[in-house]
């Protein structure tokens, strides 16, 4: 609540000083504009609507988690429904058996996903508990061996090392069993999230096989202009979001680019591959480039091989630059916003939502953007907030 005190203080605020502010350029750059005055019950109007949008845009995203499978179908059905329409089309199906091989699709493909990705995560898991203890062990041996060698660290810094990799060794025990733990209770949640799962999957066959019926209902329901309005909101935030993945696709691209680069340059074994993985871990806001090529880097530093510690350094250095120039740029360009507005809204996002608002934040900033267009008509401020004397 606090947090929502704050943001409606900071529209309020913002709202006067532009006010204030095109009030005042208005008659500084001509006789013809000093004919407008500011309007009261325009901008209460305007400041209604604009507040009633953010708060709604806000409650949204907090509630996401309580609409989850719903709004995951729909996702899903608007995704399938070319393909429902070229069964239905071409091969003459009728809709409802489509609408089945469609979700049946659907559950083949996260069926094959989810096992595979369960299944090299458990072997890998496997393999990490094995050889953790003697990675930490060699980690400390050559810690022991470069500081003897250089004498950069002390004789008391050495010993903090040693007895606190020490520690970790042993509460490696501990950190498996608490593992296991985790997994039995992960194998408890499974009813729940089979129910989540379940519900998606049935309400994705409901959406594909009775849209006709819902959209009949909807209309029922609404004006044909405010029907018409919600139409043209959804299909802009639609077209929206697949330039946004469009923008996304591009700087992966851009980052695969340089990690191949970098890593055939280094002379880094797998670099296709291993460019390959980072790039699309790129995309994740908490883990990023720098999860991997900084703890990669340090360790190769520790291990004594500091050409190729430095490089990774130097290399996620420039690809951190590139991002942070290119991002903005590229994501503004494909949804037609300048890219300071752009960083704009990756950052209240980073504020609002944490880490994950670096993506939020920019989808927020489309959903506003269309309710605006249409709410508010494509008018300019001028229109909104004056009047003729």
């Amino acid at each position: 609540m606090q947090l929502l005190r704050n943001c409606l203080l900071i529209i309020y605020i913002l709202v006067k000083q532009l006010c204030y502010y095109y009030t005042i350029n208005t008659f500084m750059i001509g006789e013809n504009m000093r004919n407008f005055v500011l309007d009261k019950n325009k901008v209460i109007q305007f400041s209604i609507s604009f507040i009633g949008i953010l708060l709604g845009v806000f409650l949204f995203f907090k509630s996401i988690r309580y609409v989850a499978p719903f709004l995951i179908a729909f996702i899903l059905s608007i995704i399938l429904e070319p393909f429902i329409k070229l069964l239905v089309n071409k091969f003459n199906i009728p809709r409802k058996l489509a609408s089945i091989l469609s979700v049946l699709l659907v559950l083949l493909t996260m069926s094959l996903v989810v096992s595979s990705i369960v299944s090299k995560l458990i072997s890998e898991a496997k393999e990490l508990f094995q050889v953790l203890p003697n990675i930490l062990n060699d980690v400390y041996l050559s810690i022991v061996e470069f500081s003897t060698n250089n004498q950069i660290f002390p004789p008391g810094v050495t010993i903090f090392i040693s007895e606190q990799l020490e520690v970790i060794t042993s509460n490696l025990t501990d950190f498996t069993k608490d593992m296991v733990r985790y997994v039995f209770n992960t194998a408890v949640s499974i009813p729940s999230a089979l129910i989540f799962f379940i519900i998606t999957i049935i309400s994705t066959y409901f959406f594909l096989g009775d849209k006709d019926k819902f959209i009949h209902i909807i209309k029922g329901q609404l004006p044909s202009y405010l029907y018409n309005k919600i139409i043209y909101i959804k299909t802009d935030i639609i077209s929206s979001f697949l330039k946004l993945f469009r923008a996304y696709m591009m700087i992966m691209f851009v980052t695969f680019s340089e990690l191949l680069l970098g890593f055939t340059i280094i002379g880094v074994n797998y670099a296709l591959l291993l460019a390959a993985i980072i790039a699309i871990l790129d995309i994740l806001p908490i883990l990023g480039t720098g999860g991997v090529l900084i703890p990669w880097a340090i360790y190769s530093l520790i291990v004594g091989d500091l050409r190729l510690g430095i490089s990774l350094f130097i290399l996620y250095i420039i690809i951190l630059v590139v991002r942070q120039v290119l991002e903005p740029k590229i994501i503004g360009t494909q949804i037609g916003v300048h890219p300071l507005l752009t960083l704009a809204s990756m950052y209240i996002g980073l504020k609002v939502f944490g880490a994950t608002g670096l993506i939020f934040g920019p989808i927020s900033f489309l959903i506003i953007r269309s309710i605006f267009t249409v709410v508010f008509k494509g008018q300019s401020l001028k229109e909104l907030l004056f009047v003729d004397k």
